[in-house]
């Protein structure tokens, strides 16, 4: 009953973004630094040990990036992103803009900048994921 209620709580804290059944975790760099993702992935792992929920509320796509398994993500609907900021990259960088491009543009805005360093480590982390299945 506990790590319900705890996953509940964490589920509608500011750690996660979106709708019910379709959060993403929040860009915040703040928590990041105070290591409350960490402690997030703690309580959830506690929960599961004991036969308790996960975190049951992520996005599916996301959930499954998570967990390491298999995703097709050629078809993700980036409307289901509610920061409009990360849409509005990733929309450019789909459009074949790259993100140096990007940064010179936006230089002054450190929200989009966090966000565009962001999306190129994730980037680069794929990048070299898939190299390494090869």
């Amino acid at each position: 009953m506990f790590f319900r209620l705890a996953l509940l709580e964490l589920g509608d804290s500011a750690l996660f973004e979106g709708g019910d059944g379709g959060k993403f975790f929040s860009h915040d760099l703040e928590k990041l630094e105070q290591k409350a993702y960490f402690y997030a992935g703690q309580l959830a792992a506690m929960s599961i040990l004991h036969e308790g929920p996960g975190l049951h509320f992520l996005q599916e796509d996301l959930a499954r990036l998570v967990l390491g398994l298999p995703v097709d993500l050629t078809e993700f609907d980036i409307n289901l992103l509610p920061d409009r900021d990360l849409k509005d990259i990733l929309q450019q960088v789909f459009n074949g803009i790259n993100l140096r491009t990007l940064y010179i543009k936006h230089k002054t805005n450190t929200h989009y900048l966090s966000l565009i360093a962001f999306f190129a480590r994730v980037s680069h982390v794929m990048y070299y994921y898939t190299i390494t299945k090869l």
